[in-house]
């Protein structure tokens, strides 16, 4: 219980140190995560795949990994990163996605229905429209269980994009993203999440498909 409080007391202190160095803008990483945090101790590693597509092609694949540390019942923090892999007009161009970081808190935890909501960022390269930038997220996940499918639930997220700056190849802009996933829970340990992401006012959508893998106990 000690531990407990010293560790809520310190959470201010987290989260200022995650925003500072680790903070996102213009990136295109798929979300990889739902509204359930992973438990107090416990470790997760999510490997997935992306595809960045426009209304006419698949622009670019983005191979990504996340890793997930449980620091308490109810907050997670994550790392993740990954590369772009061109396609069609673009093949051959191969790049470095970017790396981000994340606090995500949950703040409900009902037998019907899962909130969190979450907060950090990241260096992070557009993989789309060849920019890069610092910057922070703020994300909100809605994960409603179903009692019949205990095998299967549906994920809604968000993501506000806030720019900390402009630069020469950075527009500024603050972005929205959209995240609707299905989780079909193959074990104890895993589950597999596939995830279309959007961002609705530019046009540009991503299908991912990720396996994550709780470490045993």
């Amino acid at each position: 219980m000690e531990m407990r409080k010293a560790l809520m007391r310190r959470i201010p202190q987290i989260i200022a140190l995650l925003l500072v160095p680790l903070s996102l803008t213009g990136c295109f990483f798929n979300f990889l995560q739902t509204a359930r945090t992973i438990g107090s101790g416990e470790a997760a590693l999510t490997l997935g795949l992306g595809a960045i597509m426009n209304a006419e092609y698949i622009a670019y694949l983005t191979p990504q990994g996340r890793f997930t540390v449980g620091m308490t019942e109810g907050i997670d923090l994550g790392f993740q990163s990954g590369v772009r892999i061109g396609m069609g007009p673009a093949a051959g161009d191969v790049k470095f996605l970017g790396a981000v970081g994340d606090l995500k808190f949950s703040v409900l935890d009902e037998p019907q229905l899962l909130m969190a909501v979450g907060a950090g960022g990241g260096y992070s390269h557009d993989a789309y429209r060849d920019k890069n930038g610092w910057g922070l997220s703020l994300s909100a996940y809605c994960e409603p269980v179903f009692s019949h499918l205990l095998d299967l639930s549906c994920c809604a997220g968000y993501r506000l994009h806030l720019p900390l700056g402009k630069s020469d190849d950075s527009d500024g802009r603050v972005r929205h993203q959209l995240a609707l996933s299905i989780s079909f829970i193959l074990s104890d340990q895993a589950r597999l999440i596939v995830e279309l992401n959007g961002l609705p006012f530019e046009d540009l959508y991503s299908l991912g498909l990720a396996l994550e893998v709780t470490a045993p106990k």
